[in-house]
């Protein structure tokens, strides 16, 4: 009775080893019913649409979009008004008499950026009277049109026309800094899609692997009553089911924490990603040519461009702020007198006009020389800055490139360890089997095999992030 007996354990136990080792290769099922699949595109548009760091990024473009705006004053239109009144005692042969004069004048004044040239049209009207036996009111209505036209500093609207032009090159810029902000503020949540997928498919392997364990365990908590074992084996076989179930649970508190991450954007949905991005993202990830991109091809290096040609316009603009200020102005009026105000404002047969040269230059000019070699330091730092990230550029795509290679060799070892060690595992099995070997080596095997087929996972999920790391570094403009 006792070898039949032995003869049955010694079947069961194989047979529980082998469904805990069966059980790494599939994956327990899990109720999904009621859960909603979200895609990867689908749940990173959900990301961008509410993640706080994307609208700020906005914001600045939006700031910058604004400051273009304002920036086009200069060529506004400004209308311009006055009035006045005024009172003056004048002697005219040995008699004191008092003279009022009321003036008024309304006019507009416009810029021209792009010549650098100020018009100014409008009309004046003057009121004179003298308080004296029959003296009378005199009548001056006026119109006129002048203007202003820089010929050394500011000429050709040189300087009238840098706040709209630097404005325009601030806000490319912007748009450019917005797409790679926005870019490396949504890299974390590229990753954390596939870790979620990653730490599933870890949880399922673990779960599979505790549901063998147990059977493992009461077949040897049964085969132990009937004194065929020794309590070693119970004591494997109970630890082998405490070591799944732990690490179970320390996997299962990083899982809760990347759901209540997520939580914060998807408001308690019962959501779970699609498995089958994994698969297809790897081999994406794998297949795909990693190419040494040279930094001057990428969005950084372009940002990097747009920004010294600000600075260097800036600086031409500077230069010109240190020459004189020589302008040709003139004025053209016509104007009429008349004590009566309608017959003053009949026929303006009158012509007054002006032409000539206005000239003005500080002896130090130390705020636009100050001005001019602030930005000439700050050429040469964005030079060093540009060497600096391009040097940085190198580093990291070398370091991709290198990390895609490595990872290629050690997940081809990797998969040819776990056939070795189900070689190894099999062997040991019949070792056991023909009581040649304990039940503890046989379950430090099969804990190896878990570990790997473990680390696999892992690996790959590094592999994908090697190439999102990758298609973000060199994104092209």
């Amino acid at each position: 009775m006792n070898s039949f007996l032995n003869r049955i354990y010694r079947y069961l136990i194989p047979s529980a080893l082998l469904i805990l080792f069966a059980a790494g290769n599939g994956i327990a099922q899990e109720n999904l019913k009621s859960a909603e699949k979200i895609p990867y595109k689908q749940f990173l548009d959900n990301i961008e649409q509410q993640l706080p760091e994307l609208r700020k990024n906005r914001i600045q473009v939006e700031k910058a979009k604004n400051t273009l705006y304002g920036a086009g004053s200069a060529e506004d239109v400004n209308l311009s008004a006055e009035s006045a009144y005024s009172k003056t005692d004048v002697f005219s042969q040995g008699a004191s008499l008092e003279k009022k004069d009321f003036s008024s004048k309304i006019g507009l004044t416009k810029k021209i950026a792009q010549t650098g040239t100020e018009i100014s049209t409008g009309a004046g009207y003057n009121r004179t009277e003298y308080e004296a036996e029959g003296s009378a009111a005199y009548h001056y209505p006026s119109l006129y049109v002048k203007f202003n036209q820089s010929l050394l500093k500011n000429a050709f609207g040189i300087v009238d026309r840098y706040a709209v032009n630097d404005a325009k090159m601030q806000y490319d810029i912007q748009k450019l800094r917005e797409i790679e902000t926005d870019k490396t503020d949504i890299n974390y949540y590229k990753k954390l899609y596939f870790t979620w997928i990653e730490y599933r498919e870890e949880l399922k392997l673990l779960n599979s692997y505790i549901t063998g364990a147990k059977q493992i365990e009461e077949t040897v908590k049964s085969r132990f009553k009937s004194g065929m074992v020794n309590s070693a084996d119970l004591y494997s076989a109970s630890a082998i089911v405490l070591k799944y179930q732990v690490a179970y649970e320390v996997l299962n508190t990083d899982m809760n924490a990347l759901r209540t991450e997520l939580n914060i954007f998807f408001k308690d949905k019962n959501i779970i990603p699609d498995d089958d991005e994994f698969p297809a993202f790897y081999t994406t990830s794998m297949t795909s040519e990693y190419q040494g991109i040279p930094f001057d091809r990428t969005r950084n290096a372009e940002i990097f461009r747009l920004t010294k040609n600000n600075l260097k316009y800036t600086a031409d603009v500077s230069e010109n702020k240190l020459l004189p200020q020589l302008d040709l102005v003139g004025e053209y009026t016509k104007k009429s007198a008349d004590v009566s105000f309608s017959k003053s404002t009949e026929n303006l047969n009158s012509t007054d006009y002006y032409l000539g040269f206005s000239f003005t230059h500080p002896l130090q000019n130390t705020e636009s020389r100050s001005k001019l070699d602030e930005t000439k330091l700050a050429i040469d730092e964005i030079n060093s800055e540009y060497s600096i990230s391009d040097n940085s550029y190198k580093k990291s795509l070398g370091a991709i490139i290198s990390n895609h290679k490595d990872a290629e060799r050690i997940l081809a070892l990797r998969e040819k360890r776990i056939e070795i060690l189900n070689a190894k595992y099999r062997f040991e099995l019949q070792k056991y089997q023909q009581s040649q070997l304990d039940l503890q080596t046989v379950i430090d095997t099969a804990i190896e095999v878990t570990n790997e087929r473990i680390s696999v996972i892992q690996l790959k999920k590094q592999i994908i992030e090697n190439y999102i790391d990758y298609s973000d570094l060199t994104e092209m403009p």
